[in-house]
């Protein structure tokens, strides 16, 4: 968005000052008509900027939407259990396998991208009990930040990333992972928010070391 709004106002301020000061000698003077199709784009690029930035969100979950409806259509093999049209996605493929399917990743031994739906929104059908009471006593009116926490694989264990510390947090050996992502996702993110306020943490630890 930052983008739109600094090239919409170079275009509109292109169009000002060949205008106002036609006669300055210039590097490289462009012909005078260019300044209307300059002025133009601008104002496009201003409009999709104020009316982008203000429905984003909207944009944003419609986009989810439409995506996540194209993705059950279209037909691919990555990720798949059989017959890759089933769209019965292996929701332990990184658990039981090294998770290196494409042959760059093979070649560097690493694998692209993330592991998990990141364009994935939450279904509030699915709050666990501790996130629903989290909600209220929050004042929230959804999760908030909470929606950008999936389930992770770091090594090939179930883990959930932590931006306060930059690592991953693994989920403890003895709970069952659930057999859907959306679920998955909600586990996540109830033990992301009890480590966070556990006194296991590694920000609370620097807190009474240095604290003053």
């Amino acid at each position: 968005m930052g983008y739109l709004l600094c090239v919409s106002l170079a275009l509109i301020g292109y169009f000002l000052y060949r205008h106002r000061r036609p006669d300055l000698k210039r590097p490289v003077r462009m012909p005078g008509f260019l300044s209307y199709v300059a002025l133009g784009i601008g104002l496009f690029f201003g409009f999709v900027w104020i009316y982008g930035g203000y429905h984003a969100s909207d944009i944003a979950v419609a986009a989810g939407k439409r995506s996540r409806g194209a993705a059950c259509c279209a037909p691919t093999d990555r990720f798949f259990i059989g017959d890759p049209m089933a769209n019965k996605p292996d929701l332990d493929h990184f658990l039981t396998t090294d998770g290196l399917d494409s042959r760059r990743e093979k070649e560097i031994g690493q694998h692209i991208g993330y592991r998990y739906d990141v364009n994935l929104l939450p279904d509030y059908t699915r709050l666990t009990p501790f996130l629903k009471k989290y909600i209220e006593v929050m004042g929230w009116e959804d999760l908030n930040w909470l929606e950008d926490v999936h389930l992770g694989y770091e090594e090939g264990r179930p883990a959930v990333f932590d931006r306060n510390i930059n690592g991953w947090v693994t989920v403890p050996e003895g709970i069952a992972l659930p057999d859907n992502q959306q679920d998955r996702d909600m586990l996540a993110r109830e033990l992301l928010v009890k480590f966070q306020m556990s006194r296991r943490h590694p920000l609370l630890q620097l807190k009474e070391i240095y604290g003053k």
